[in-house]
């Protein structure tokens, strides 16, 4: 789908994932049924419009600030966790100045709550930001949520830990990217994304929204 259309409930075609964020929604399929049109075939990365505007300075080599985005994990994935040190530190790709952090205490200030739930329907894992955002594109903080479908995703790490990356990927403003070349996280595609690890891609993304 573009990336301001509604999401729509579409059929899973065999290991089809249904990724989702709402503000600016986001659906996924599989490679053949996925609108790529926006952002071009292949392209590198797309940002979205809304991203967290506010730093905390403090010592994070190699820059001297960092974007500090609160983050709590209500679910029982260590997955979740995990792809927070991905977005981090990516694997592949520039060093960013994004900082997803949590302080372990289930409290009403966190940026981005993950949370799971059970559905036969075709999602994998949807974004939300229900404060909105303000007029120069800043989230709200508080204002962000992921769920994560257990009915799909429940019976593997490799799946857990893909969702909670892409899913955390639209949490920081990052939009999908199309063309199974380089296996990225942000595909919204299950078949061009093993293993789920963030490429060169997914890290000059944040990096370019975070530098």
């Amino acid at each position: 789908m573009r990336r301001m259309a509604l999401n729509a409930a579409l059929a899973a075609v065999g290991l089809a994932a249904g990724l989702a964020v709402w503000l600016a929604p986001l659906g996924a399929n599989a490679c053949g049924l996925e609108d790529c049109a926006y952002g071009g075939l292949d392209s590198c990365y797309n940002l979205t419009w809304y991203h967290w505007c506010q730093l905390t300075y403090g010592y994070n080599p190699p820059y001297g600030h960092w974007t500090s985005v609160n983050t709590y994990n209500h679910t029982r994935y260590g997955a979740v966790e995990d792809a927070w040190i991905e977005w981090n530190a990516p694997p592949n790709g520039p060093t960013n100045s994004l900082y997803l952090n949590t302080d372990g205490i289930n409290n009403s200030s966190h940026d981005v709550d993950y949370w799971e739930t059970s559905s036969t329907d075709w999602w994998w894992g949807e974004t939300s930001f229900p404060g909105g955002a303000d007029a120069n594109g800043c989230v709200y903080r508080g204002g962000g949520m992921v769920v994560l479908n257990t009915y799909q995703i429940s019976g593997s790490y490799t799946w857990q830990l893909w969702v909670a990356e892409h899913e955390t990927g639209h949490a920081v403003g990052i939009g999908h990217v199309c063309g199974c070349s380089q296996g990225r996280v942000m595909n919204p595609c299950t078949e061009c994304t093993y293993p789920a690890e963030l490429s060169y891609c997914d890290g000059l993304a944040a990096h370019a929204r975070y530098q």
